[in-house]
């Protein structure tokens, strides 16, 4: 026969240990639970209400490496769901720095190239005189309608140029791109001095947009931009946008 004090204790013993049982339950950290391998299906149940405990941040980085894993999965490795949180934080933190780094980067080759681009624009000047529309014309030559533009160049510097070569930049009255071009100049231009030349034009496609509208656009609306790229003075010297990056 059990005596009351021993039932008494037994019952107490067990009470311990079910609030014991309980504690432990309820304070467990869903983070230490282990990510399982294999398809979405097969993920136990343990796992799948750990995730819901976590926060809304924290399931961004959890589905951030998984997400990751999934590209490589004979690399991954077994690992906590807090492991997997530590491991998407510093992949982010990584990326960004590696982000920073890259526009710094490129804003220091763009800041260099516009230097570049100022001294050559401080060499010679190129400006936009008349645009002519001619209609095709087989007796003349001209087998689609046409395009002329008259250009007058400026040699600024104390030297003779031989060529310049650069891109051209056509916009409409609102500063939208309607087309770029290149613009190869071999005419010799004495130090100091402008030409005028005006054998340079574009075959119009009617079927293309751009050219269409840079046929019929008036000149009072048209805004020109010229980027050179080289210049090539008369002495063989050479200065571009390569060089003046150096």
């Amino acid at each position: 026969m059990i005596n009351a004090w021993g039932l008494l204790k037994t019952m107490n013993d067990a009470k311990v240990l079910l609030l014991a049982a309980l504690f432990v339950c309820g304070c467990s950290d869903p983070k230490d639970t282990m990510i399982p391998k294999g398809d979405v299906s097969d993920w136990p149940e343990n796992y799948k209400t750990a995730v819901t405990k976590l926060s809304d941040e924290e399931k961004q980085l959890l589905a951030g490496y998984m997400m990751r894993q999934a590209f490589d999965p004979e690399s991954a490795n077994a690992v906590t769901i807090e492991d997997a949180l530590e491991n998407q934080q510093m992949f982010i933190r990584e990326q960004e720095a590696r982000e920073a780094e890259e526009l710094v980067l490129a804003a220091k080759a763009t800041q260099k190239r516009e230097r570049a681009l100022a001294e050559l624009r401080n060499s010679v000047t190129v400006a936009l005189v008349e645009k002519n529309y001619l209609s095709e014309n087989y007796d003349a030559g001209r087998f689609s309608d046409q395009v002329k533009f008259v250009f007058a160049i400026e040699n600024k510097t104390d030297q003779k140029i031989r060529g310049v070569k650069g891109q051209v930049i056509f916009r409409d009255l609102f500063g939208d791109e309607i087309m770029q071009m290149r613009l190869s100049i071999d005419d010799s231009i004495d130090a100091k001095k402008s030409v005028t030349i005006d054998q340079y034009g574009l075959d119009i496609n009617q079927f293309m947009d751009d050219h269409v509208k840079l046929a019929t656009i008036d000149l009072d609306d048209l805004k020109f931009e010229f980027a050179p790229e080289m210049i090539v003075f008369a002495d063989g010297t050479v200065q571009s946008i390569e060089s003046n990056e150096e």
